[in-house]
């Protein structure tokens, strides 16, 4: 009877850790369309990013604000499972920007705002190479 029970324990156990690859399904016609709204919208962001790159410290209210409002709009997107990290790493990257701006518009110390530039870039980064990775999968992506 112990060795009945223990193959079965034994059976359970590789079975659950048998794979580590988990097959997610990504509609191409969603997860294409979704792709475009949010590299639309990062595309918006970084015209934002840019102009804020060019303007005066008392003058960054509006594209500061601007950028914000970008990026409530990415995380009120619905998109595929597929693309919710990629969703996560963009509003991520858009968080720290911003918060770039913010702290250089408060006159906080330079390491404190180029750490948070720096903490932005990377999850763009993040972000390009999840949608790169989901374009070379699509329909059926793998989790690894």
């Amino acid at each position: 009877m112990k060795k009945i029970l223990f193959l079965i324990i034994l059976s359970i156990f590789l079975v659950g850790c048998g794979s580590n690859k988990e097959n997610v399904y990504c509609p191409s016609e969603i997860s294409s369309e979704s792709i475009d709204q949010l590299m639309l919208l990062h595309d918006a962001f970084v015209d934002y990013y840019n102009v804020a790159g060019a303007t005066g410290r008392a003058y960054l209210a509006p594209p500061v604000l601007a950028m914000q409002e970008v990026k409530q709009e990415v995380s009120a997107l619905t998109v595929p499972t597929c693309l919710e990290v990629a969703k996560d790493n963009l509003i991520k990257g858009m968080d720290y920007n911003v918060d770039g701006y913010l702290a250089f518009m408060k006159e906080e110390g330079n390491i404190a705002i180029n750490e948070e530039f720096e903490n932005g870039d990377k999850y763009l980064e993040l972000f390009y190479d999840n949608i790169s990775e989901i374009l070379d999968c699509l329909p059926d992506c793998s989790k690894e």
